[in-house]
């Protein structure tokens, strides 16, 4: 008696959150569509280079299409017209695979290789001796299965490489 008691309340209880559930939902969704409007609202809007100057790591984030890239470029351009103590370097993430496993120096020294006596040169003399803006791009076109690693490789060479 006492269990079926038990049962008859349980099933009316969930018949009951079943048919809140849509209402729950909408109001979840309204929450949080309110705090990301708060969120904009308060947000201060501010120029790349005020950006560049304040933050030593920035990261980009946008819908496919959104101009992430064009924006990287850009800022690479400007960079290199406009600054004599900082070095961009542009690395297209998706182009590093697991097939052809490769760490962010190898990636740095593949990017400006054409452009340096690469006989006495290392990643590390670079670093140490230059103010590098190093641009990541495409993390998001990286496959799924790798993209764990790189981040690893991405953050390991950050550790190492705090001026960056």
């Amino acid at each position: 008696m006492i269990l079926e008691s038990f049962l008859q309340h349980a099933s009316e209880e969930s018949t009951k959150i079943v048919k809140d559930l849509p209402e729950r939902i909408k109001t979840w969704r309204d929450k949080v569509v309110d705090e990301i409007s708060r969120y904009e609202a308060q947000r201060e809007r501010i120029s790349l280079e005020e950006a560049l100057a304040t933050w030593k790591q920035i990261v980009v984030l946008g819908h496919p299409g959104s101009g992430k890239t064009t924006l990287l470029h850009h800022t690479a351009l400007i960079i290199a017209e406009h600054s004599e103590r900082r070095l961009p370097i542009y690395i297209k993430l998706r182009e590093l695979t697991p097939e052809k496993p490769q760490c962010i120096e190898t990636a740095i020294l593949g990017a400006i290789k054409p452009y340096i006596d690469s006989s006495n040169f290392s990643v590390d003399n670079l670093l140490n001796n230059t103010e590098v803006l190093l641009l990541l791009d495409g993390f998001d076109e990286v496959g799924s299965e790798f993209r764990g690693k790189l981040a690893a490789s991405i953050c390991s060479f950050i550790e190492l490489h705090q001026e960056i």
